[in-house]
């Protein structure tokens, strides 16, 4: 398979496609009443956003520049093929309901690790069987890599053509 050779930053990308609200949802525009449903849902995707981060830079080298804070996603430095590479498999666990990395658990077992929670939070315990859904999304995507990346963007033009479309009415 060829590699897409794109050198569009993040930045084009979060000119074009603003937000990731599957990665983190902000909390600009929203009822004052729905903030606090807002933040837990962030919070929950937080640890599953720094588990997943986590995995595929400890595990698989990939060190595309992935910013530690999910608020901060795409962030700078990432190009195209990146992003697309770790929402496809951010995007496989949340759509197989991998929510919470710990499995319940409050102290990581014998095969368990634990990452960094970020800011004042605890670490997060990363269960054995979270780790394995990261290690299958990730051979998910390589055997079809094109395919997430044109799925990408697909989306992210459809995307522009539905925020032009809403800015010109």
């Amino acid at each position: 398979m060829s590699e897409m050779t794109s050198e569009v930053t993040s930045d084009d990308v979060r000119a074009e496609c603003p937000r990731f609200p599957d990665i983190y949802e902000s909390l600009q525009g929203v009822p004052e009443a729905k903030k606090e449903e807002v933040r837990q849902r962030n919070q929950q995707r937080e640890r599953v956003y720094r588990a997943v981060r986590h995995i595929l830079k400890e595990n698989f080298g990939f060190d595309d520049g992935v910013p530690p804070e999910p608020s901060h996603f795409p962030g700078s430095r990432m190009t195209d093929a990146q992003i697309a590479r770790f929402t496809a498999v951010y995007g496989q666990i949340v759509a197989d309901n991998w929510t919470d990395p710990s499995l319940g658990r409050p102290f990581p077992g014998t095969d368990d690790i634990e990452v960094d929670g970020g800011g004042n939070s605890p670490r997060i315990v990363v269960a054995r069987r979270f780790i394995d859904a990261v290690v299958e999304a990730v051979q998910d995507y390589t055997a079809h890599a094109d395919l997430f990346k044109k799925v990408f963007g697909f989306l992210r033009e459809t995307g522009t053509d539905h925020q032009n479309s809403r800015a010109s009415a």
